[in-house]
């Protein structure tokens, strides 16, 4: 039988080979956060070894509820798995709040499930290290979720985690003049060439103070000029696409 995916991938991580406490090593595995099938929710989370094609997965591992971003956390050897509230498309949210989980990926079980403190918190949206064992998150609804599955959010925050204390450290909100994420809101977060952290809404690239929350506002482009899908960086230069157009912005 084949690995049990829904039917869009959103996120992937991969886990180096570790060794378990019986002694026994289990391999490089790639894993896999996904939407629910059209029309239903829970999404799943997955792991394939490629090397053999061993795999499991674990659906509705938060109730109604989607593994949307992954994170792998080297100094606690867990994976950090960012939960949303997003269902398969024709579907309306049925949750109300979004999690984290910390997984275990030699047992292949959660050993947290919860928020880190942060009540009624909104999706888990995107996970980039910080440095020190700590992490950002962005936390909020893409504009998909909330005009196509009935989100109601108020705006995007980027948290600071201490994973291994399981709590947030300091939360900020993204400037409202930032505007929204592009419409699905996928890879709006991730490092940059210069040690930073990178974020984007849809007209605008912005990075973050390293070890705060506060947000400086690198570039703004047009009205009609949205960054619809980002790409990486090259050196210093970022790649993003608008419509059919393959544009580049490079630092000074």
């Amino acid at each position: 039988a084949g690995i049990l995916i829904d039917a869009v991938v959103i996120r992937m991580a991969i886990v180096p080979a570790l060794k378990g406490p019986d002694g026994r090593t289990v391999p490089e595995r790639m894993w896999l956060g996904s939407l629910p099938y059209y029309g239903t929710w829970g999404g799943t989370l997955a792991w394939l070894d490629p090397k053999t094609g061993a795999h499991a997965s674990h659906r509705n591992i938060v109730p109604d509820c989607t593994p949307f971003s992954l994170l792998w956390l080297p100094e606690l050897k867990e994976l950090l798995v960012g939960i949303s509230t997003e269902c398969g498309t024709g579907a309306m949210i049925k949750a109300r709040h979004g999690a984290f989980a910390l997984w275990d990926p030699i047992a292949d079980k959660p050993v947290y499930i919860g928020d880190f403190g942060l009540r009624d918190m909104a999706n888990v949206l995107a996970l980039v290290p910080a440095g020190g064992g700590r992490v950002y998150a962005l936390i909020g609804h893409t504009p998909y979720s909330i005009t196509e599955m009935g989100a109601v959010g108020d705006g995007l925050q980027i948290a600071l985690l201490d994973p291994a204390a399981r709590k947030v450290i300091s939360i900020a909100p993204v400037p409202s003049a930032y505007g929204p994420l592009a419409h699905q809101g996928l890879q709006c977060l991730f490092p940059g060439p210069d040690g930073a952290v990178y974020g984007v809404t849809e007209h605008v690239l912005y990075r973050l103070k390293p070890g705060t929350c506060q947000c400086e506002l690198v570039w703004r482009s047009g009205a009609d000029e949205p960054i619809d899908t980002t790409g990486p960086w090259i050196g210093r230069t970022f790649y993003f696409a608008t419509g059919w157009r393959l544009r580049s912005l490079t630092l000074p």
